[in-house]
């Protein structure tokens, strides 16, 4: 089920952290397998479910997922389906620049250090090994930061991803 010829970006040399933990599914995959898992998705210790019994549930659980479907297809009441007009004032716009300027203030991320010890000369690899651990590093900072900007989660999601990938190597 599903495509497993996953290839590893960092040629199987990846760091998994909590912030990064979903981001190789090979390794994911990997792991998946050392701790037992077999590659037919089935245990040898249980039987293979009926499918009789799962499509009972599937016909019952069509109605529930076409109502969530539409729920979720459905602009949230806050928010306008063609972006943010002029013609209604944005929470933005309704605050006083003193406060705007604290929201900003607080917002802003923390400085980020290398945290690797000067006293080893960096080789090419340890190199971008550190350069991509820290734009990484920084990435959440910036999605955390954009986050905290006024008016931004009014945006629908996909202005929201449009614009930290228009801009997050200017950011950086």
């Amino acid at each position: 089920q599903g495509h497993n010829d996953y290839m590893c970006p960092a040629t199987n040399q990846c760091t998994i952290d909590r912030n990064r933990r979903k981001s190789c599914q090979a390794r994911r995959l990997r792991k998946c397998y050392e701790v037992g898992m077999m590659k037919g998705g089935v245990r040898k210790d249980r039987g293979r479910v009926l499918r009789r019994d799962k499509r009972r549930t599937c016909t019952s659980d069509k109605d529930k997922g076409s109502k969530e479907r539409e729920q979720r297809t459905a602009p949230p009441q806050g928010r306008r389906k063609h972006g943010n007009s002029l013609g209604g004032k944005s929470p933005v716009i309704s605050m006083p620049p003193d406060q705007v300027l604290l929201l900003l203030q607080g917002a802003e991320p923390p400085i980020l250090c290398s945290r690797q010890k000067l006293s080893r000369p960096y080789t090419e690899v340890t190199m971008m090994t550190l350069l991509t651990s820290m734009a990484d590093r920084e990435l959440v900072h910036m999605i955390a930061w954009a986050k905290k900007l006024p008016g931004f989660l009014q945006l629908t999601l996909h202005d929201q991803v449009q614009l930290l990938e228009s801009s997050w190597l200017e950011v950086l």
